[in-house]
């Protein structure tokens, strides 16, 4: 079959642009056609789409005129249907840069979307404040500003108007799957995210914990750091690596500084894949410390592919690939004293580490790429069948 992936970016920007690569290799593999529509966002970088428009400057006072309706990619992706024709379109993420005027070109078109994130039921995002009473889910002029506000609450009516032209929603987890069904989506399914499974690698003798991912507070690293100086106690030699880049860095950076860790942690920029796994195989745990609801968790998988434990929060989807006591350890979000518990229980106890390590492996090999592309296969073909009725 003839598949069009759509996304806003088209460079390795994190960990839903990662399995759209992975997507397509396998699916080509197999012997479908398949072809990737983004934005030319960042150019300097490498893209790995088949078809591009030109994105609008997000910085421009204008930026929520093309979040709303794009014409660059409304007139682009037009254009690709009619000379790629493809037999069914898979949305990723598209409420920037492409935006839902996209939707209007798809009526007659089998189309999926993978929700990835919150835009649907919360445009802004899951929002942590403590100006708000209301649900994290939710959003109001005084926690994201009158602003936005007015822009993402318009947006959201206008996805709504053009949703019908979706026919299913895949979903990585069955939290996800819960919370969009709690506000009244339907027609979804639960597909767990795959991945590239990694080598597994034998473990150092060092000390070493790594965590890998966007540097903001939700991701919960200040919670690491915080932990860090309580393991250093009784694990002197210990390293740690934060890897991945973005807004919260500087402050991270200080507060290890005022810690006094700075010579137990190693801040290493945004790396590619690949270099990552040298990360990973130097570790003995990795972490997974967020404090906002992860829809799936693709690195803590990644990892334990490699053969390494994981210590994540018992938050959002994490729990449905973390077994707690048999592949890592589960702690409540934003307990740092917890993770400094099981990180120390880890490193104190080789036999537990390496049993641990193995049972990781194991239960990775579950989510491998190969075993989800069967699985999207036939949400594909399904939905195919469904115009042919």
């Amino acid at each position: 079959m003839k598949i069009l992936l759509i996304n806003d970016y088209g460079f390795p920007e994190g960990g839903v642009e990662s399995y759209i690569e992975s997507l397509k290799k396998i699916l080509e593999k197999k012997g479908h056609k398949v072809k990737i529509f983004t934005s030319n966002s960042h150019p300097e970088l490498r893209h790995f789409n088949d078809y591009e428009y030109q994105f609008i400057n997000t910085k421009s006072i204008f930026r929520f005129i093309p979040y709303i309706f794009n014409i660059n990619s409304y007139f682009s992706l037009k254009k690709v249907l009619k000379e790629f024709k493809p037999d069914v379109i898979h949305l990723h993420y598209i409420f920037y840069h492409t935006s839902p005027s996209v939707l209007l070109l798809l009526k007659d078109i089998p189309t999926i979307m993978t929700l990835h994130a919150h835009e649907i039921i919360a445009p802004m995002g899951i929002t942590i404040n403590k100006m708000c009473k209301h649900s994290i889910i939710g959003y109001c002029p005084i926690c994201v500003g009158i602003p936005n506000y007015i822009i993402e609450k318009f947006k959201r009516f206008i996805f709504h108007i053009l949703s019908n032209n979706i026919d299913i929603y895949i979903t990585p987890s069955n939290y996800y799957m819960d919370l969009h069904e709690r506000y009244g989506l339907t027609n979804i399914q639960k597909v767990f995210n795959g991945i590239n499974l990694f080598n597994y690698y034998k473990l150092y003798n060092d000390h070493c914990i790594v965590y890998a991912g966007r540097l903001t507070p939700g991701k919960g690293v200040q919670v690491l750091i915080k932990s860090i100086p309580l393991i250093l106690k009784i694990v002197p030699d210990l390293k740690v690596y934060i890897i991945g880049s973005g807004p919260y860095y500087k402050e991270l950076f200080l507060m290890a500084k005022n810690l006094r860790i700075t010579n137990s942690v190693y801040f290493i920029n945004k790396v590619e894949r690949q270099e990552l796994s040298t990360y990973y195989r130097k570790a003995n745990v990795v972490i997974i410390p967020s404090i906002w609801t992860e829809t799936f968790g693709l690195v803590g998988v990644e990892a334990m592919s490699t053969g390494r434990p994981v210590i994540g929060s018992r938050i959002g989807g994490i729990p449905e690939w973390l077994d707690d006591g048999k592949t890592g350890f589960l702690v409540d979000p934003g307990n740092s004293e917890q993770i400094a518990e099981k990180v120390i229980q880890l490193l104190s106890d080789r036999n537990l580490l390496e049993q641990m390590g193995k049972n990781a492996r194991r239960k990775a090999k579950q989510f491998s790429i190969e075993k989800h592309v069967v699985e999207m296969e036939k949400v594909y073909t399904r939905v195919i069948e469904k115009y042919k009725i």
